[in-house]
C-alpha cells in the first residue's frame, strides 16, 4: 500500500499579500502578534493519493503517522479519517472503521506545523468473539430477538451456536441474526423440532461471532488501531 513519506506543510503557512486578510492578518494586529508569529493554532488537511482495493469491497485500516507532536506545553493532535468511492469520482468522508469500496484516501486533520510521514494498511482478515455458556433468557430483548453484547467485532459477517447437549441432540437450533450494530447482535433461536417455527430461550448455549474488528482513530498518537 502507498506510503507518503516527505514532510508535508499547511497551505495556511503560504501566506501572500493576497491571502493575508483570509487567515484573519491585518495591518492593526499584525505587530501585536509578530511575538507569536511562530505558533500555529491552526488545523490543516492532508489527503493522501487513492488506495485501489482492484474491486469494490469491505475492509478495515490500519493507519500510522509522523507529525509534528508538539511539546507537553502545547501539544499537537493528528485525527485520521478516510474518503471512500467506487469509482475513483465521488468521494465519502467516513471516520475510521470499516470501509466499502474499491478507492481508499487516507485523510489526516492536524494542528501541529507539518506532517513527516502517513501509513494506510487495508485488512481484510476476520476475528472472532466467543461467548460461552449462555443463558439467553438473561439477555436483553425478548424470545423474538436478543441482544448479545458483542464488544470487539464491527462488522459481523457469520454467528455460530453450539448448545451443551449438541446442535444434533434431542434439541436442534438454529440462530438467525436479525441485525447488528454498536450494541451488539440481535438474534433469535429457532427450534427445529417445531421446523423453525417457534422462537426459543435456551440456556447453556455457546456463541462465535466473525467479523471485522473494531478500530478506533487516536489523534494524540495519530494512529488508526484496532480496539
Amino acid at each position: 500500500m502507498p506510503i507518503h513519506d516527505r514532510r508535508y506543510y499547511p497551505d495556511e503557512l503560504e501566506l501572500t499579500w493576497a491571502n493575508l486578510a483570509s487567515h484573519g492578518l491585518t495591518w492593526a494586529n499584525g505587530t501585536a502578534n509578530w511575538s507569536t508569529w511562530t505558533t500555529n493554532s491552526q488545523t490543516w488537511t492532508f489527503t493522501s493519493n487513492a488506495i485501489d482495493l482492484g474491486v469494490s469491497r469491505a475492509g478495515y485500516p490500519i493507519s500510522s503517522a509522523e507529525f509534528d507532536r508538539g511539546s507537553s506545553l502545547d501539544p499537537r493532535t493528528c485525527t485520521i479519517s478516510y474518503l471512500v468511492s467506487t469509482d475513483n469520482v465521488t468521494y465519502t468522508a467516513q471516520p475510521a472503521g470499516v470501509l466499502v469500496g474499491r478507492y481508499i484516501k487516507t485523510r489526516a486533520n492536524i494542528t501541529g506545523s507539518y506532517l513527516e510521514r502517513i501509513e494506510t494498511v487495508m485488512n481484510f482478515d476476520t476475528q472472532s468473539e466467543t461467548f460461552t455458556n449462555v443463558n439467553t433468557a438473561s439477555l436483553s430483548g425478548t424470545v423474538n430477538g436478543r441482544l448479545l453484547p458483542v464488544t470487539q467485532i464491527n462488522l459481523v459477517t457469520h454467528v455460530s451456536s453450539q448448545s451443551s447437549i449438541g446442535v444434533y441432540g434431542p434439541n436442534a437450533y438454529d440462530v438467525d441474526v436479525l441485525s447488528s450494530n454498536s450494541s451488539g447482535v440481535l438474534l433469535v433461536i429457532k427450534d427445529l423440532d417445531t421446523w423453525g417455527k417457534a422462537n426459543v430461550d435456551v440456556a447453556g448455549i455457546d456463541f462465535t461471532v466473525q467479523g471485522f474488528p473494531r478500530v478506533t482513530a487516536n489523534a494524540t498518537l495519530g494512529i488508526v488501531s484496532i480496539t
